[in-house]
């Protein structure tokens, strides 16, 4: 689903039930030379079908869409096809639903009264493999790695999924990306889409930064590592 060259314009797919909203992102793509809209949803149906038939490289993803919620959306969307870059948008300011947002596997965030060239500058750089979310936002994060004890949203743990929480243990361990994949039966390519998920849902936007946190990590939670680890066993065995 990936672009095959950056030269090749960036597929966009709406999926928003505002007609303003989407009247207003189709006008401001339209008018960049890079970014096309090869799309449009008014709810979330049809998100998943759509997104494979389509395959856009970015989903701007409402927040709330009948009968849907765009977070769920969201995960669904990372679950099913990771290459794909949801940027969320909503009438609601990033400081209240940001969170929440990177912890559904958003690459972005976009408050709906935010000036046209917010849009398409997060496009562009969601593209590129940078976490768009305010410094506040990604920092409120990454202070759950660093004092998982004292957090009021709950440990790391309780983000990660089972199989990234092993990916990112033995990352901090000092194991590589082919080391993990023996390690846990997998491919490298697999390993490397966890990392993906990872950084996404830490809001990191490099790799030694996820290295270093994820050193950080397991050296302040040997005995929950522990734990984790013996959940590998079982977890290859199911699949």
């Amino acid at each position: 689903m990936t672009r095959k060259s950056s030269k090749e314009p960036i597929r966009v797919l709406i999926v928003d039930d505002h007609p303003l909203t989407r009247i207003g992102a189709v006008y401001t793509l339209q008018a960049t030379t890079d970014i096309v809209v090869c799309g449009e949803l008014t709810d979330g149906a049809l998100v998943l079908k759509t997104t494979k038939d389509l395959q856009p490289d970015v989903i701007l993803m409402d927040i709330e869409l009948p009968r849907h919620d765009g977070l769920s959306l969201t995960r669904t969307i990372r679950k099913h096809c990771p290459e794909v870059r949801v940027v969320i948008l909503s009438i609601y300011p990033e400081s209240l639903c940001g969170r929440k947002a990177l912890y559904s596997g958003a690459c972005g965030y976009v408050a709906k009264n935010e000036r046209a060239n917010k849009l398409v500058q997060v496009i562009r750089d969601v593209t590129k493999g940078t976490i768009c979310f305010s410094e506040a936002i990604k920092n409120n994060v990454l202070r759950t790695l660093s004092h998982p004890h004292n957090n009021t949203f709950g440990s790391i743990v309780d983000i990660l999924s089972n199989r990234e929480r092993q990916v990112f243990t033995l990352m901090g361990q000092g194991y590589s990306t082919r080391q993990i994949a023996k390690q846990l039966c997998l491919s490298e390519k697999t390993v490397s889409t966890h990392q993906l998920r990872i950084k996404i849902k830490l809001g990191i936007n490099t790799r030694p930064a996820l290295l270093r946190s994820a050193v950080d990590w397991v050296s302040s939670n040997r005995p929950m590592n522990q734990n984790i680890m013996t959940e590998k066993d079982s977890s290859i065995r199911s699949g």
